[in-house]
């Protein structure tokens, strides 16, 4: 184990700042869920760094959190997803980041303003046909498709 006096900094702790919306535990270890946190209050309060950065020590020690029925645009989330990461530790030089290797090329338009934008990974169920089965496959995807045939194209948990 390492002690304390090696660390580069000591790990972030917990404010109590979202204590006052309401939540509940999933299970005892894994998932917080919260029932009246609004995201794009986070995004826009005069606070927000104060805020994300609570959540995201939430994060780090639940592992999982759930936010229902949230309406973001896109450049919300890319402002969020940034500030998780600068406001924990994350370098400010680093940005936003998707790996080539899984970005979609298809002609099927889901979300025109995300599959354009090289910093969104667009995740869509209504894609699944178009690599899966139900769309006249190209022959890349077809190859994608065959190589997902395990099942991993199903709803599974990682």
């Amino acid at each position: 184990m390492v002690s304390s006096s090696k660390l580069r900094r000591e790990p972030l702790k917990a404010t109590g700042c979202l204590d006052n919306y309401h939540y509940f535990e999933v299970t005892p270890r894994v998932g917080r869920q919260y029932t009246d946190l609004n995201l794009c209050d986070l995004v826009h309060a005069p606070n927000s760094d104060e805020l994300i950065r609570e959540l995201a020590v939430i994060i780090s020690d639940r592992g999982v959190v759930f936010f229902r029925d949230q309406e973001m645009t896109l450049e919300e989330q890319k402002i969020l997803a940034q500030k998780l990461g600068i406001l924990s530790g994350k370098p400010k030089e680093a940005g936003l980041h998707v790996h080539p290797s899984v970005r979609a090329k298809t002609d099927v338009v889901v979300h025109e303003e995300a599959q354009a934008d090289p910093q969104a990974f667009l995740v869509s169920n209504r894609l699944w046909g178009v690599f899966f089965g139900h769309a006249k496959l190209s022959p890349e995807e077809a190859k994608l498709a065959k190589k997902n045939s395990n099942g991993a194209t199903q709803w599974h948990s990682e």
